[in-house]
């Protein structure tokens, strides 16, 4: 009988070793995932400042452009590593994600899909049993899916940092606004459909638009053109509203969307820390 009850507390207290052993094991577990999560959020809170400082340097190319009509694109290598940026940002987002709910190691990026077919498709390729496993989490990823708000965003940035990491650097589509200004040295400046015709003139001891051939200042033609027919060293400043320089695969600008991608992330980033 002695030896029974031995039998049976050693048995028992074995249990109890192996379940305070399990619970040591699940909050050293813990402590390491909660620190890799905080690094990770470090990590990402660093890239979202460079893209934020790098949107300063695209926004200055963009006032640069318009004022010369004759830059057809702005820093593409530039654009390539913001692109990069921010799917780094979603792709160390999708890594915390799956840390929250399995111990398993996995190779895996953020998923997309440009309907909600493909992103199911895309789930189960890179965070399995997601939906099941942390529904709060699927909610935050499905919220900036395309078919859940309704814009492509996020579709075209995981598009075109693949195009920019491994084909080229991309296309570029310049688009400018109908309203311009021509300034033409100190003698005009002119906006609108407006335009300005020297016949006969002496500028700088120089004839403009003489021999029968009037010189025509306006916004219908370009400042090469101009340039080409005087022939005195006078400036000559073509000034848009606006320009645009949209990716060739899609035509949406590059500025735009980077921006807009940028905001868009780091809300859910946001969202994302409050449920895993």
């Amino acid at each position: 009988m002695l030896k029974f009850l031995e039998i049976r507390i050693n048995l028992l207290w074995f249990g109890f070793i192996e379940y305070v052993i399990g619970i040591l094991k699940w909050k050293f577990y813990k402590l390491i995932r909660d620190y890799g999560k905080m690094e990770r959020y470090g990590d990402i809170s660093e890239l979202l400042a460079v893209v934020d400082s790098n949107l300063l340097v695209l926004s200055s190319a963009y006032e640069g452009a318009r004022k010369n009509e004759e830059q057809n694109d702005v820093v593409r290598p530039l654009i390539k590593s913001m692109l990069s940026d921010l799917r780094s940002v979603l792709d160390y987002s999708a890594q915390s994600i799956w840390e929250s709910y399995t111990t398993k190691s996995s190779r895996l990026h953020f998923p997309y899909g440009v309907d909600e077919v493909r992103f199911r498709k895309s789930i189960k390729d890179n965070l399995n049993g997601l939906e099941q496993q942390r529904p709060n989490a699927f909610k935050e990823v499905e919220s900036i899916q395309p078919h859940a708000c309704g814009d492509n965003w996020l579709f075209v940035l995981c598009s075109m940092t693949n195009t920019t990491k491994h084909n080229n650097l991309g296309k570029q589509v310049r688009e400018n606004s109908k309203a311009a200004r021509t300034r033409f040295g100190m003698i005009a400046d002119i906006g609108g459909g407006g335009r300005l015709i020297l016949e006969d003139c002496i500028i700088d001891g120089v004839l403009v638009g003489g021999n029968g051939k009037p010189f025509e200042i306006s916004n219908e033609r370009t400042v090469k053109q101009m340039q080409a027919e005087i022939k005195i060293p006078i400036e000559i400043i073509r000034e848009y509203e606006w320009v645009k320089f949209k990716f060739d695969d899609h035509l949406v600008d590059a500025l735009e969307l980077l921006a807009r991608s940028r905001d868009e992330i780091r809300l859910y980033i946001e969202r994302l820390r409050l449920v895993i």
